[in-house]
């Protein structure tokens, strides 16, 4: 159906509290690169042709929690022919107890331009916090000036061998 990773909540399940999305090419999905709620640590991934939200990261899906606690670190978007104008980081319903820590992510316009307001936060009291809630402790990440070309190298099942599929996306 067009859309990427989720991590959540089952109906009436706990939120995840300790999940790592490293490293990963996400490509040409609607939304959900990924959607995450409960704890997470976004590091180091490259999305591209995103069709309405990027990285989104809410409030318990289908159960109540106390707050979301996430780090997105280093991530690059590269909009493509199917991304709409919206920042491509979405901060949404979650309690004003949450802590989002945001360093280092960048994105770029198909010109190639750098874009300046990169997270729509639809959370009316102030959840952005100066340090990481959520990190692993041997985890360095790269800076988001490096991420393309890192993740490029290794994106797909056997990068030293890709199929058609994975180096068409790649390729693109």
């Amino acid at each position: 159906h067009s859309t990427g990773l989720i991590v959540g909540s089952p109906a009436g399940g706990p939120e995840p509290k300790n999940v790592s999305i490293i490293g990963n090419l996400m490509a040409h999905n609607i939304e959900r690169n990924p959607l995450v709620s409960g704890g997470a640590v976004i590091v180091n991934n490259l999305v591209y042709n995103w069709q309405y939200k990027g990285i989104e990261v809410r409030g318990a899906m289908n159960a109540p929690v106390s707050s979301t606690q996430a780090s997105l670190v280093g991530n690059v978007f590269v909009r493509g022919k199917d991304s709409n104008n919206n920042p491509p980081i979405k901060l949404r319903n979650m309690k004003t107890n949450s802590q989002i820590y945001l360093s280092d992510n960048f994105a770029v316009d198909l010109s190639g331009s750098k874009q300046t307001a990169i997270v729509d936060n639809d959370v009316s009291s102030n959840i952005e916090v100066a340090s990481a809630p959520l990190w692993p402790s041997r985890l360095n990440a790269f800076s988001s000036g490096q991420v393309r070309a890192l993740v490029l190298a290794d994106a797909g099942a056997r990068p030293a061998d890709r199929d058609a599929v994975d180096a068409r996306i790649v390729k693109s």
